[in-house]
């Protein structure tokens, strides 16, 4: 029987290829990073357990805000494999165009990539009253956000 939903596809593909194979891969200062499929496999795992510790329930969206990297695919198969939805928002989208997707989603939780992403949410606060968490993945100048 063949998979009928993302995360149960990485499950396979996991199962066949493990470590032997790159799974995905990404430019990083000049240097290519490879993820195998048993590593991608773990990391949408570890995700997708935390955002069920931190109060996400199946039926739940997250808004993904950043550029196109592992970690966004990451975030959303991690939201799927919690029966959830992912929400994707392009990295230059002004504030108001942010607000609407996140408020008409019903979005609970923001994955951000960096500093810039979660200013954007966090200078609009007042007016996402159904966002719960920010979580972001670049920790790059966030060492004195006390949020």
């Amino acid at each position: 029987m063949s998979a009928d939903t993302f995360p149960k596809l990485l499950i396979e593909q996991a199962k066949k290829y493990g470590s032997k194979k790159t799974a995905l891969r990404e430019k990083d200062f000049g240097i290519w990073q490879s993820i195998t499929w048993e590593e991608y496999l773990e990391k949408v795992k570890y995700f997708s357990l935390g955002l069920i510790s931190m109060g996400f329930e199946p039926e739940d969206k997250i808004s993904i805000i950043g550029d196109n990297k592992p970690e966004w695919v990451i975030a959303e198969l991690a939201a799927q494999s919690a029966c959830g939805y992912g929400v994707g928002i392009y990295q230059d989208s002004i504030l108001k165009e942010v607000a609407y997707v996140i408020n008409h989603s019903d979005t609970k939780f923001v994955v951000a990539e960096d500093q810039e992403q979660v200013d954007k949410i966090l200078d609009m606060e007042e007016e996402l009253p159904n966002v719960k968490k920010i979580i972001y993945y670049d920790p790059k100048g966030m060492s004195k956000y006390k949020h």
